[in-house]
């Protein structure tokens, strides 16, 4: 890996550094461009990406005030033939190693720390009849030499280390992790990862297995092995299978039942047969490793009929494809649809399902109206039954000609014609005839043959959907994505542009990945119109007696904006305030007896009655409860997200109030007046009730004097005046008194009770969740739980933009086992805090730092 510093960014070459800078100038205008819709976008991150041959690309990530510039150029090949004896099957440890630096041990050899092997692993190389080279391995953490493997050259800048701390490098298993791939690929990275470096005696490789292929003699590569074999014996077994956005790789099940590595990336899609080491595929082979018992490679031999090598796509896929070994299912142009658009993180690759018939991806653009457009897009594949080939001797003079030409850069597509010359007809090998004379008209000849394709083979690329994407603030609902490049989750910002008018919805796919074959998807949803506000009740104007009710809704309804996912939907319709009002009535019965004077004509008087109702009046005013989400994706697992809800109740209160309200009855009486100067006993009555009038005592209305009249002539009824009003019914019990009564005995008032009241308010209160979804066997995990109004670091964006009211750096992690039965997994509880590891094995050691597991392990 090569890096350098061009002013505030950061170049990274990976790969093959001749190539790398070549393309440096095209890397930085792609660079520039991103750059300035940055500015002009105010994004706080941004990335791009671009091809720049058939196996090479660059990306750049824009964020934190720095430019990160990568250039990933092929693979840089060890130069020279292996140093040693290649084993043709080679042997494979399987556990799970904790840290995975790489440390000098004793004489200055590289030691892997470290590697706990597991109980299967232990057994297979305990020294046992029949079972060659046995290593003593014990049931603990140790170093191990075979695993100290540098990651790929072209892999370097992602997963080495910036620079030696302390005597120690990373190993492709510090950042690397099988759970980084999707589908059926991460159990194929796993077993690779367990091969490392092959063991040594003297000047060649030992295994486990090397009786077990061939009867007499242990096996051996040709003596001239391929430039990925040289490698791999000087180097390690790197993996150099791709999991980024820009190029994924998965494995996918062809029609008679082998294993087939698909490439999906901004080159196409690409196709070949699973390489595998060829003595690992033999029935013989099989037949020894079952008869010795080995679980973990009885489990490769049945995944993948043999052991892989670990052997990528080659470079010169043009060659390849005329050689009928590599097919290009879609070209570059065929994908376009799909790569003009951003990648929401450069690790976000193509998510497989099991059989790899379908993967899955999302990404964004900046549409003219100046909204983000949410894509969706899925590519299907298919590949018929492999067609056998055997090794043919007809074209085997042609490849020892042309076997000194390995490794010149004049003749870009040796391999392939190597390939070629083992595979020829006879009738290619005779028209060949007139070229065998000069090596590069023979090269160039066989070049230019075009051999059968091993398979047929399809895929279509097609948009599942497409959605706006728009959140008009920095916080709040947020989705997050692990960018390597910055080391931190980063935000998906989707403000709009400066020109956007308009409130758009959205119900936008923004994340997708397989458990198994079930597409498991998130989604992100808005709704910007709202309800009006509400008011019912059954309230009348005479309440008196009875109950009535009122619900009020005020601020409107409204659906939240969150995202909602194949296994969580909780969005609720809300209203900022509800109140809920009953009010009750009750008959208490006449409370007064009163008599009105008439000034004008002082002997005249009026008496009245009044009736009393109690009224209870209860009202529950709620501040209705809101609720908001947050997504993130973690780092070292695409087949999960984290979905955290936070749920909020605003307070409120409850009151109740007790009221006492006067009704007059419509029945009221005129009374008579004993007033001196004016009527005395002696006085005749008027009415005739006695001798005289010595008391008051109810008249006969027809006197009342014309000063005193206050009712119409056909509202007298007898002694009684009847003279209703809206609501005097609820007060009208009918004449309740009559001529010649004696009015001052019918007096009296009755005091109300004094009124009560009462006010309780509640505080608000509010908790969030978090759960972990992804495609291991645990199901949904709630990973936390906390009792607060404050949702953590979830609406806050990330990285940190130097604002703590709006920004921190963010981390979440997710690994665990991806080949055999064991479950057990290790993750980030919530954003920044401790993690935690649940199922089998659980051995000590596993509880922190760097986690990777390797081989086959089994619970």
């Amino acid at each position: 890996m090569d890096e350098v510093r061009y002013g505030p960014v950061r170049i990274r070459i990976s790969g093959d550094e001749v190539r790398g800078r070549s393309y440096l100038p095209r890397a930085m205008q792609m660079l520039r461009r991103a750059q300035e819709r940055q500015r002009l976008g105010q994004l706080n991150v941004l990335r791009d990406h671009q091809s720049l041959d058939d196996d090479s690309y660059c990306y750049v990530v824009l964020g934190g005030g720095m430019a990160t510039l990568h250039i990933i150029a092929g693979h840089a090949e060890a130069d020279g033939d292996a140093d040693v004896e290649i084993n043709a099957t080679p042997d494979f440890v399987s556990g799970v190693i904790a840290g995975g630096t790489i440390r000098a041990g004793e004489g200055g050899v590289e030691l892997l720390h470290e590697f706990h092997p597991t109980q299967a692993c232990i057994e297979n190389y305990r020294p046992k009849e029949g079972r060659r080279h046995p290593f003593p391995f014990t049931g603990s953490f140790q170093p191990l030499q075979r695993l100290a493997v540098e990651p790929a050259d072209e892999f370097a800048a992602e997963l080495g280390s910036s620079s030696s701390v302390g005597g120690r490098e990373n190993s492709q298993y510090v950042k690397l992790k099988p759970t980084m791939f999707t589908g059926a690929m991460r159990g194929l990275v796993q077993a690779l990862m367990g091969f490392g470096k092959q063991r040594r005696k003297g000047n060649r490789q030992i295994s486990l297995y090397e009786r077990f292929g061939v009867a007499d003699e242990p096996s051996a590569a040709p003596a001239r092995p391929s430039a990925f074999a040289s490698d791999t014996a000087k180097k390690g077994l790197q993996i150099r299978y791709d999991w980024k956005w820009a190029r994924s790789h998965g494995l996918v099940t062809a029609a008679d039942g082998r294993r087939w590595i698909i490439e999906i990336g901004i080159n196409g899609v690409l196709a070949m047969p699973l390489p595998l080491h060829e003595a690992t595929t033999t029935a013989e082979f099989a037949e020894r490793v079952e008869e010795a018992g080995d679980v973990d490679a009885q489990k490769l031999l049945e995944l993948y009929g043999g052991f892989p090598s670990g052997e990528p796509f080659p470079t010169g896929l043009d060659a390849w494809v005329r050689a009928g070994r590599v097919l290009r299912l879609l070209t570059r142009e065929q994908m376009r649809p799909f790569y003009d658009h951003i990648g929401y993180s450069t690790v976000m690759g193509w998510a497989f399902n099991l059989s790899g018939t379908e993967a899955h991806n999302t990404a964004y653009r900046y549409a003219d109206d100046g909204y983000q457009r949410g894509v969706h897009y899925c590519v299907s594949v298919g590949v018929g039954p492999t067609r056998v080939l055997k090794p043919s001797p007809l074209g085997q003079a042609y490849r020892q000609k042309l076997l000194p030409l390995r490794g010149n850069r004049d003749y870009p597509g040796i391999e392939a014609v190597l390939w070629k010359c083992d595979h020829l007809t006879a009738s290619d090998v005779a028209g060949l005839q007139w070229s065998a004379g000069s090596i590069p008209a023979l090269y160039r000849a066989i070049d230019a043959l075009e051999l059968p394709p091993m398979a047929t083979g399809n895929a279509h690329l097609t948009r599942v959907s497409e959605g706006v994407l728009y959140h008009p603030g920095k916080t709040g609902n947020l989705i997050k994505f692990p960018e390597p490049a910055i080391g931190l989750l980063v935000s998906h910002d989707m403000r709009r542009e400066r020109n956007a008018v308009g409130d758009p919805r959205c119900d936008t796919t923004v994340h997708v990945f397989f458990a198994g074959d079930e597409l498991k998807w998130v989604r992100y949803f808005r709704e910007p119109r709202s309800g009006g506000e509400s008011l019912d009740d059954d309230y009348e104007q005479c309440m008196y007696v009875g109950s009535w009710h009122q619900h009020e809704e005020t601020g409107g309804k409204s659906i939240p904006t969150a995202f909602y996912t194949s296994d969580f939907d909780d969005r609720i319709e809300t209203s900022p305030s509800v109140s809920d009002t009953t009010v009750i009535g009750t008959d208490e019965g006449y409370a007064h007896v009163f008599l009105n004077d008439c000034l004008p004509w002082p002997i005249h008087a009026t008496m009245g009655r009044s009736k009393r109702f109690k009224r209870v009046t209860t009202t529950k005013r709620v501040t209705d409860g809101w609720m908001q989400t947050g997504i993130a994706v973690p780092f070292h697992d695409r087949e999960a997200y984290y979905y955290a809800l936070q749920t909020t109740d605003g307070g409120g209160s409850d009151s109740r109030s007790v009221g006492y309200f006067q009704l007059e009855d419509p029945w009221s009486y005129r009374t008579w007046r004993v007033l001196g100067g004016w009527n005395n006993s002696k006085t005749p009555h008027p009415d005739g009730c006695g001798i005289g009038m010595t008391t008051r005592t109810v008249m006969n209305p027809g006197h009342t004097h014309g000063y005193c009249i206050d009712f119409e002539p056909n509202q007298i009824n007898g002694a009684g005046v009847y003279k209703p009003t809206t609501c005097s019914d609820y007060a009208d019990t009918g004449p309740w008194a009559g001529l010649c009564d004696n009015a001052e005995s019918m007096l009296y008032y009755v005091a109300p009770p004094e009124s009560e009241s009462s006010f309780e308010t509640s505080k608000p209160a509010g908790r969030y969740v978090v759960w972990l979804v992804n495609s291991s066997d645990h199901g949904q995990i709630k990973a936390a739980q906390v009792e607060s109004l404050y949702f953590g670091l979830w609406p806050l964006i990330s990285p940190d933009n130097g604002n703590p009211d709006q920004s921190a750096d963010q981390y979440l992690e997710v690994t665990g086992n991806a080949l055999g039965t064991a479950n057990a997994m290790r993750y980030t509880v919530n954003i920044n805090e401790k993690s935690r590891l649940i199922g089998r094995p659980d051995w000590s050691g596993m509880e922190s730092g760097a986690l990777t597991f390797v081989g086959v392990v089994n619970g």
